[in-house]
């Protein structure tokens, strides 16, 4: 029972069925739905506190009327980054599910790929968790303080992915495995041995020019695969120059540029998957021009925050960036805002599925939060009962 590629037989003796590396898959189609997982709970996330945002009022404008939370600005800049990074998640996943059932499931199992998918794995595991647990945290302060409550459904949906960043460990310990394969395979092309030029680190090789300036989505990939590439080379060759006797010793002193180096390459990896959904988008005119304003918002917004690799490496000046930031990334708000209830409607979460007040389907939030106040059992009388009783010992007292 459940011994596919092992068993033990009646004397106690532990005997391996087909190849070894087998086993390691099942782990490995774990870890790719754990990232669709972190996915849903982000989507899930994102849904609530759109949805709430798209009813609570705060503060009068100009007319007199007061204002939806999400026609702020600063509301939008919290979270539709948060709605562009789940629809760059899922497309990640897809991608790398792809590649799983190509190496695991074929008729013919290619074991030489395997590495590469355990590489990915590792490393967008530890992207997805660390980074959905931050947006979900933003999503919950974006509802003020009916996010903290546990009718939110948000605070659930935050504790599952704190916890989630820590499955399997630190996610240090998962990127350090996706760095120690970029500079095996680093080291393989030094030594003129073959490297699959179909696999996802084909850009690593290749001669790429970084664009002088950003005019179309491809532009963004190949500025990542630049960053991605300068990065692995620079500690490449900081380690050969290194002093230290032996590799443990090298890997350990530059641990830290290793983990920086396996995250360029994951983002990389996910704004690749995020253009090739995009480039099949294009065949619905009705949606495609949403899809690549997110995928505008989500290069833009993970640029922005590794904004000293660009212009280090001198593939973006500090003047660039600011203009992407300050009028690019707040234009793209105000285009997709008219938008931002549908794109977290098409996830499809039932209210069921949600458990919350704030990102019911029908609007009825506060409704939906009185009703659950009433459920409370101390809340069954308008006055408790030992009050009553308190106050006619009181009363008999006077």
């Amino acid at each position: 029972m459940l011994m596919k590629l092992a068993y033990v037989d009646e004397q106690g003796n532990f005997h391996r069925l087909g190849d070894p590396r087998l086993l390691y898959g099942a782990m490995l189609a774990t870890r790719v739905s754990l990232c669709a997982f972190f996915s849903i709970l982000l989507a899930r996330a994102a849904t609530i506190a759109i949805r709430y945002s798209a009813v609570r009022r705060q503060g009068l404008n100009p007319s007199g009327k007061e204002t939806l939370v999400l026609d702020y600005p600063l509301q939008q800049e919290k979270l539709v980054p948060c709605i562009a990074t789940t629809y760059a998640f899922f497309y990640s996943f897809m991608k790398l599910e792809n590649l799983r059932v190509q190496i695991l499931e074929s008729d013919i199992i290619l074991f030489e790929q395997l590495p590469e998918l355990h590489a990915i794995s590792s490393g967008l595991k530890a992207y997805t968790s660390t980074i959905a647990e931050r947006f979900s945290q933003i999503c919950r302060v974006a509802c003020g303080g009916h996010g903290f409550l546990v009718a939110s459904g948000i605070k659930t949906i935050n504790n599952m992915l704190d916890a989630a960043c820590s499955y399997e460990g630190d996610s240090v310990v998962l990127f350090q495995q996706t760095a120690r394969y970029l500079l095996k395979v680093m080291q393989q092309a030094d030594d003129d041995n073959d490297v699959n030029m179909e696999s996802s680190i084909t850009y690593l090789f290749s001669t790429i020019s970084a664009p002088a300036t950003i005019v179309n989505l491809d532009d963004y990939c190949r500025l990542f695969e630049c960053r991605s590439q300068l990065l692995l080379k620079s500690i490449s060759n900081q380690l050969i120059e290194s002093s230290s006797s032996t590799s443990y010793d090298k890997f350990s002193k530059n641990s830290i540029e290793l983990v920086h180096i396996a995250k360029a390459y994951v983002e990389t990896f996910i704004l690749r998957a995020f253009y090739d959904g995009v480039r099949k988008a294009a065949e619905h005119q009705s949606f495609a021009l949403v899809f690549e304003q997110l995928f505008h918002v989500f290069a833009i917004h993970t640029l922005r925050n590794q904004a000293t690799d660009f212009i280090r490496l001198k593939l973006l000046t500090a003047e660039q960036i600011y203009q992407l930031e300050t009028y690019t990334l707040p234009d793209l708000y105000t285009r997709l805002r008219p938008n931002l209830v549908a794109l977290v409607d098409t996830f499809d979460f039932h209210d069921n599925e949600l458990n919350s007040c704030l990102g019911r389907y029908d609007g009825q939030v506060y409704e939906a939060l009185m009703e659950r106040a009433r459920l409370n059992p101390s809340n069954r009388y308008k006055v408790h009962p030992v009050w009553t009783s308190i106050k006619q010992n009181t009363m008999s007292k006077l």
